[in-house]
């Protein structure tokens, strides 16, 4: 009985491990950036941009009017 818990922590442990080191250096090496726009017709679009560089999100949001200026612009 002991030899089968040791087992089972041991690759409850690994598993573990695996997962934190694995979405660690997924985090760390990702660096892209996605744009999400919408427009509509006589309001005007909206834009979203975000940014992951090495672990890091940034959220980018701008709202415009019909005329192209911006009314709304937030960041996160």
């Amino acid at each position: 009985m002991n030899k089968l818990a040791g087992k089972i922590i041991t690759g409850v442990v690994l598993a573990l491990l695996f997962i934190v080191l694995f979405g660690s250096s997924s985090a760390l090496l990702t660096k892209s950036s996605y744009r999400f726009s919408s427009q509509y017709d006589g309001y005007g679009k909206e834009t979203l941009k975000i940014t992951y560089n090495r672990g890091r999100m940034k959220m980018q949001f701008i709202g415009k009017d019909t005329k192209d200026a911006i009314i709304i612009s937030k960041q996160f």
